[in-house]
């Protein structure tokens, strides 16, 4: 009976020791719980070797017992596992890692996201004003849980400078009232001594941008040039809404420019923004266009082949020529929508590296540089892509002597 109780509390002992080690090693504090459990171990295992000690004889030391040699061998090994098992826990909870083998990377935040939360100067705070009303439905539950495990994402990318809080409105209505609470739902961002309030929703699309635009101190804003029939802003189908979406989680306003009926560019446009016209712009156009990039200002052109839109002196004071012929790639399964397989080295393109992009409808570009200017190729087709010239014929093939062929330029900056 002596024995059992010696073996049980010489293994009890070791598992306190290994466990307040554990505890201190893995949260990196000493402090007084790790302590304490170590220090009973380290007393309880003296005890049992006193009193293991007191039991020898001397022709039979304790050494040499097979009980205290298999004893020994089975305490060698668990102090080894318990010994990996510390240091795993350890490096999980100090360098944890996240994958996510979604096809769509749902579980993910957007490249802009991350840019937008590692830019953080200072702390934000979101404040998500919701009921506590146990009886809720199921699918205002399942809310709350999607909300909560966004904003853990957010958080876990900034753990220091992310902050965010579900609050009663009927418990705090004082702080309701401060962030002009109206429905329940409603979400307020809270910076240095800015506040912004967000009704529409949480989602990384209604976040992100709002906490670039809140953050940033300069806002950027983008002006997309309307009226002469160019791809629409918003729809379900052919449309800028996936690009415009994108613009606003970067923190940069975008906002339509009849030119033709405001007949000025505003002060505050830092781009301008013309996407697939299908008539010509005014000469009138044309003029203020040419006025704003003389004066520092950005033009960004997306322009289909076989259209004159009358931008060509825009073009030639860019020392730019357009190709006019539709690019056509048969190493992809639309014959019309050419990929770009290399890309310049430029802030736009840097996330772009090994990434297939594909452009619909595209024509090569030229650019020729004049002195004080670098241009960059940002877009480049395969080899095997050409320039097509006769679009009639029944076979689309690559003509020697007639069509241009690739790689070709198919977007390029300064």
């Amino acid at each position: 009976m002596g024995s059992k109780v010696i073996n049980f509390l010489s293994w009890f002992s070791v598992a306190l020791m290994v466990a307040g080690f554990s505890a201190g090693f893995v949260s990196g504090q000493w402090f007084s719980l790790p302590l304490g459990v170590m220090l009973s171990g380290v007393v309880l295992l003296g005890i049992s070797l006193v009193w293991r000690w007191q039991r020898l004889s001397p022709s039979n030391p304790w050494w040499q017992w097979r009980s205290t040699q298999s004893g020994t061998n089975a305490l060698v090994a668990t102090l080894a596992v318990l010994v990996i098992l510390g240091l795993v826990n350890f490096i999980v909870v100090r360098y944890p890692y996240r994958a996510d083998f979604t096809e769509q990377k749902t579980y993910s935040l957007a490249p802009q996201t991350l840019n937008v939360l590692s830019a953080l100067p200072n702390p934000v705070e979101v404040l998500v004003f919701i009921g506590n009303d146990p009886s809720a439905s199921d699918s205002q539950s399942q809310i709350v849980l999607q909300n909560q495990l966004l904003l853990k994402e957010y958080q876990r990318q900034q753990p220091n400078k992310f902050k965010f809080r579900f609050i009663d409105p009927q418990a705090e209505p004082g702080l309701a009232r401060k962030h002009n609470i109206r429905n329940l739902g409603d979400i307020s961002l809270v910076y240095d001594q800015r506040m912004k309030l967000l009704s529409s929703g949480l989602s990384e699309v209604t976040l992100t941008p709002a906490i670039a635009l809140l953050t940033n101190e300069r806002k950027a804003t983008a002006y997309m040039i309307q009226g002469h029939n160019e791809v629409p802003l918003s729809g379900f189908t052919e449309s800028l809404a996936g690009a415009v979406n994108q613009l606003k989680m970067e923190g940069i306003t975008v906002e339509p420019l009849n030119l033709s009926l405001q007949q000025q560019i505003p002060d505050d446009a830092d781009v301008l923004v013309i996407a697939g016209p299908k008539l010509p712009l005014l000469e009138a156009e044309v003029t203020l266009i040419r006025d704003f990039l003389k004066k520092g200002g950005n033009l960004f052109l997306m322009l289909d082949p076989e259209v004159d839109v009358g931008l060509k002196p825009i073009l030639e004071a860019m020392s730019a020529k357009l190709d006019g012929r539709l690019i056509v790639d048969p190493k992809h399964a639309r014959l019309a929508w050419p990929a770009a397989l290399t890309y310049g080295e430029h802030p736009i393109t840097e996330s772009f590296s090994q990434k297939l992009s594909f452009f619909p409808f595209a024509q090569a570009v030229d650019v020729q540089e004049q002195p004080g200017q670098q241009v960059t190729p940002l877009l480049q087709t395969s080899e095997a892509s050409w320039a097509e010239t006769d679009l009639t014929g029944q076979q689309i093939q690559l003509d020697q002597g007639r069509d241009r062929k690739g790689p070709l330029t198919i977007g390029g900056g300064d």
